[in-house]
C-alpha cells in the first residue's frame, strides 16, 4: 500500500494570527480546536495542523505549496495587511503560475493559481 500524506504540522508563535493567514486568506476550513492547535482541513483528506509553539523558520527547510482560486489577488491581500511577498506572481517556466509568499512566522509558502 503507498503512503500518502495525512497531516503537515506548522509550528506557530501566536495561533489566532496564523489561523487568520491559513483560514482568512487561504481559504481552508477550520475543523477541531485542542488546546494550543487548530486543525484545518486541506481537503481529499489531508489535514494542517496550526501548532503554538517555538518556531523558527528556515529558508532551508520543508515548504508548502497551496492551490489558490485568485493568486494575484491573494498576494495583493496579503501584501496590503503587511505580509511578506518572496517571489511576485510570475509564470512558471513548467507552466504554472507561481508566487512564493511568508506567512506569519516567517515560514515559506508557495501559492500556484489554481486551475
Amino acid at each position: 500500500m503507498p503512503t500518502r500524506l495525512h497531516r503537515v504540522i506548522v509550528s506557530v508563535s501566536d495561533l489566532p494570527r496564523s489561523r487568520r493567514f491559513y483560514v482568512d486568506l487561504l481559504g481552508l476550513d477550520p475543523q477541531e480546536r485542542m488546546g494550543d492547535a487548530q486543525l484545518l482541513s486541506i481537503g481529499d483528506g489531508v489535514e494542517l495542523l496550526l501548532h503554538q509553539r517555538e518556531t523558527l523558520p528556515s529558508d532551508l527547510s520543508i515548504s508548502a505549496s497551496f492551490g489558490v482560486e485568485d493568486l494575484d489577488g491573494t498576494c495583493a491581500r496579503w501584501a496590503a495587511v503587511g505580509g511578506a511577498i518572496v517571489d511576485e506572481p510570475a509564470d512558471q517556466p513548467w507552466g504554472e503560475r507561481m508566487a512564493v509568499v511568508r506567512d506569519p512566522d516567517g515560514h515559506l509558502i508557495c501559492l500556484v493559481q489554481a486551475g
